[in-house]
């Protein structure tokens, strides 16, 4: 079985770009929605933000 090398493609450094980019954006509206809501609302937006943000978080540090 091959050795998988220690590097990032190019095509793979712009795919989790995309996602990056897109976890950021949603972090960023749900953010902006959170401050309109009832309570009830932005608890779950609460969560909803936190998981996003921990993807990035967990992204970051694979690529660390």
């Amino acid at each position: 079985m091959e050795e998988v090398p220690n590097i990032i493609s190019t095509e793979d450094l712009f795919l989790i770009r995309d996602v990056l980019v897109k976890e950021h954006l949603f972090c960023k509206k749900i953010h902006m929605y959170k401050d309109n809501d009832t309570d009830e609302l932005k608890d779950y937006l609460d969560k909803v933000f936190k998981c996003h943000k921990d993807n990035i978080i967990s992204i970051m540090k694979l690529l660390d």
